[in-house]
């Protein structure tokens, strides 16, 4: 299977995307006080939220993070310095991980030589705000992958997994594939339970083979890889992915995280 999009043109204009978040609740939290008779009660302060203070931050500021999706994070901050820890009473209610981090996404519907995104509280921007994203930035179908070290550069990334590294290490610097598949084909014949594709990206092109009866289920992984292969020069790979829930392989290394492995077998681990 070898899917292509038409490659984006350089010279693509439209109006500058206005990605405005406004945030037009009351942010003023009372902090609760305990229960105690009126005269022994202390006077409690309250939370004001400081546009000065507050940070807005994350990859979806940066105009060379290309993901499906983008985004980036709003922390609340009091007049005092201190990060809200509970969602202000209001129509902002999002709450990640109960830090009061707002995680604010977007998505671009085609490719812009230029966006800027405004971060308001009461129709005034925050103190960083606006963010100026220089272009290009690309549409998630733009054909327009870059070299693999570049965007490696681009998103951030750190060095190899270490645990990764381990899993591998035990097939030695090459996996004999065509065996892989003829194993997995004689262990895994049950075509009404079991069904597995093997992936193989050559020339950052995908092809595919499934196996199995109940195969739909490609489509998540049709998607990542094609994603991919739209953004970065990936190198030429081959992998068996598992399309059930339960694994295939009791002792597996990838999504699954184990501390070894006995297959190349991608799955994610039912717990």
């Amino acid at each position: 299977m070898a899917v292509l999009s038409r490659r984006c043109l350089c010279r693509t204009y439209c109006a500058i995307w206005r990605i405005i978040l406004v945030i037009n609740a009351t942010l003023l939290l009372q902090v609760a006080s305990e229960q105690c008779a009126y005269e022994k009660c202390r006077v409690v302060g309250s939370q004001t939220f400081s546009k000065e203070l507050s940070r807005v931050f994350g990859p979806g500021l940066k105009s060379s993070f290309r993901t499906p999706a983008r985004y980036f994070f709003i922390q609340a901050v009091d007049a005092s310095g201190n990060n809200f820890t509970s969602s202000p009473t209001g129509k902002l209610t999002v709450s990640i991980a109960g830090t009061n981090s707002h995680c604010s996404m977007y998505k671009l519907f085609r490719s812009c030589p230029e966006a800027k995104i405004e971060v308001l509280y009461n129709n005034e921007p925050l103190l960083q705000s606006p963010f100026i994203l220089k272009g290009p930035l690309y549409h998630e179908a733009c054909n327009c992958p870059v070299s693999h070290e570049e965007w490696l550069h681009e998103m951030n990334c750190a060095a190899p997994d270490p645990q990764i590294v381990r899993d591998l290490e035990q097939f030695g610097h090459e996996i004999d594939m065509r065996a892989a598949v003829k194993n997995a084909l004689k262990r895994f014949n049950r075509p009404g339970s079991v069904s597995f594709c093997h992936y193989a990206v050559v020339n950052n092109k995908v092809y595919r083979s499934c196996y199995g009866q109940h195969v739909g289920f490609n489509m998540f992984m049709d998607a990542i890889l094609l994603s991919l292969t739209r953004k970065v020069l990936l190198p030429d790979v081959e992998m068996l992915v598992n399309l059930g829930d339960w694994p295939l392989e009791q002792r597996s290394f990838g999504r699954a995280g184990s501390t070894g492995a006995s297959r190349p077998f991608l799955e994610k681990q039912r717990k």
